[in-house]
């Protein structure tokens, strides 16, 4: 008989995405009860959760017996969305475009350094806006990068 309380051990969550086999990292319950679509499906609670980042499948979310795909959230993924206008920042909506013409007027990014004072004075709420649950200044660094990248290697 198990116990309907318990917490399943690490070695019982599922590690692979069931849509692509793809390694899943943990995200919070909270970050996918965020943005869930209202009435897509229940959201398990515990820590049990993972977001799947391969762009081609259409698995965002999953865990034991559970599966959350792209059509029931409610915001477009970073990461299995094509490369142009993605949003790059979900806590103040700036997009892939905003970075490329900043880049390309201004030479910079004010938007990076924005983003980079909200986070330090603790103004983001990246856990339940960015769908990996995470900050989301790797994926800034990583359009940085793909729109200059000399001068995003020469900041470090």
């Amino acid at each position: 008989m198990t116990d309907c309380c318990s917490v399943p051990s690490p070695s019982q969550l599922p590690q692979r995405c069931p849509g692509c086999g793809g390694g899943g990292r943990p995200v919070g319950a909270v970050t996918v009860q965020a943005l869930a679509r209202p009435g897509s499906v229940p959201v398990p609670s515990g820590p049990a959760l993972r977001f799947c980042a391969v762009a081609a499948c259409p698995v965002v979310y999953f865990g034991p017996g559970f599966r959350l795909d792209r059509q029931h959230l409610r915001v477009p993924v970073f990461q299995k969305e094509p490369a142009g206008d993605r949003i790059v920042c979900y806590c103040f909506g700036i997009t892939e475009s905003t970075l490329r013409r900043e880049q390309a007027e201004l030479g910079g990014s004010p938007s990076e350094e924005r983003i980079r004072g909200e986070v330090r004075a603790g103004r983001c709420a990246c856990e339940i806006e960015n769908p990996q649950g995470t900050c989301c200044l790797g994926n800034v660094t990583l359009v940085l990068r793909a729109i200059a990248p000399t001068l995003v290697e020469g900041r470090k």
